[in-house]
């Protein structure tokens, strides 16, 4: 489990080291893994973290022990040590959820089960720095587990999506709904997008105002990790790839502020003969980019292989906060531009500024 400290520019990770079976917390810098000592929470799995940007500390809640044990403990890690906070607040529990709402300056907390698939009542929590508090309703996303949420900082809701649920905690389904918590009541914003799924990661990215959201177990293939990539602006799902990286199971997934991308960490996948392994790899996604290359004659989509051939045509294509990367040649253009974005000039100088 994982969150992006903004405040010290690095992703905190908290994770079990195989051999021996110990706990070990990781900061990823943006170029190098490197590994804080001291004593912390004991070695658990299947907890959630969420980043307190105004108290500048990580918060860590739940998960269960290498006993198997569920946890319902509440610690921070503030960059140089550990913090044990509480036992009181929401139950033990694994497969929950969490997001931190910085409007309110509240970390939310909802579902999660208790043991193996049992079904906790669909409570929203609310940590704001000293005590858990209940929201005073149940639902109505239903009961569940393996669910994704972030923080939507420009709608100023917390997003929910997928995992397994539940209306009567016996028979459950895999819901393709997105939820939004607005801090007094949850409201039903889509029924389509994604397809059914559990365990996938959601990020806020800041930059282009957007909810990224990764991967995933497909619901109607069991053990099949997906690799696709959504995106969600508000109002609707778009699909972005359909085959990112490698998929894969419960990786760490945080979007990184400071250098503008999506860094995933580790995760397992099942092989053809159903054969489990875990991975060390460190993946960067990197924010849409627009192409441009002025000599270019074919068909225009904007990608690397068919990029416009005016900076106007990647001006007026390119989402607000994203990169257009202009390939090579030269033309004379005089355009406005209305929306924040990046020119990247790969093939040579690129001169910008008043006509």
């Amino acid at each position: 489990m994982a969150t992006y400290d903004s405040k010290r520019q690095v992703m905190v990770m908290l994770g079990i080291n195989v051999d021996p079976l110990t706990p070990q917390t990781w900061e990823w810098n943006g170029a190098t893994w490197n590994q804080m000592t001291g004593p912390g929470p004991e070695a658990r799995g299947y907890a959630a973290m969420a980043f307190d940007s105004a108290r500048g500390v990580s918060v860590l809640f739940g998960g269960d022990n290498l006993n198997k044990q569920d946890l319902g403990d509440t610690w921070e890690w503030n960059g140089s040590a550990w913090q044990f906070r509480t036992t009181n607040g929401p139950s033990p529990r694994t497969d929950h959820a969490m997001a931190y709402d910085s409007e309110r300056m509240r970390t939310v907390l909802y579902g999660g089960q208790a043991g193996v698939d049992t079904f906790l009542p669909a409570s929203t929590w609310e940590w704001d720095g000293n005590i858990w508090v209940r929201a005073g309703v149940n639902g109505p996303p239903r009961r569940r587990y393996f669910h994704a949420m972030a923080y939507d900082a420009k709608r100023k809701v917390t997003l929910l999506f997928g995992g397994v649920a539940s209306l009567d905690g016996t028979t459950f389904g895999f819901p393709t709904d997105t939820w939004a918590w607005d801090g007094a009541a949850w409201s039903q914003v889509a029924t389509n997008g994604p397809s059914a799924r559990y365990r996938p990661k959601m990020v806020y990215d800041s930059q282009r105002e957007l909810v990224v959201l990764l991967g995933g177990e497909s619901a109607l293939d069991i053990n099949t990790e997906l690799s696709d990539v959504w995106e969600w602006n508000g109002s609707r799902w778009s699909l972005q790839t359909a085959a990112g990286s490698e998929g894969r199971y419960q990786p760490a997934v945080v979007y990184d502020s400071t250098r503008k991308n999506i860094v995933r960490y580790g995760g397992g996948a099942y092989d053809v003969n159903h054969k489990f392994t875990l991975a060390d790899q460190t993946w960067i996604l990197r924010l849409r980019e627009t192409w441009v290359d002025f000599g270019y004659l074919g068909n225009e989509t904007g990608e690397f292989a068919t990029p416009f051939n005016t900076l106007l045509e990647g001006a007026n294509f390119a989402p607000a906060g994203s990169i257009i990367n202009i390939k090579a040649g030269s033309s004379p253009e005089k355009l406005q531009l209305i929306k924040p974005v990046t020119i990247q000039a790969i093939g040579g100088p690129v001169l910008v500024g008043r006509p």
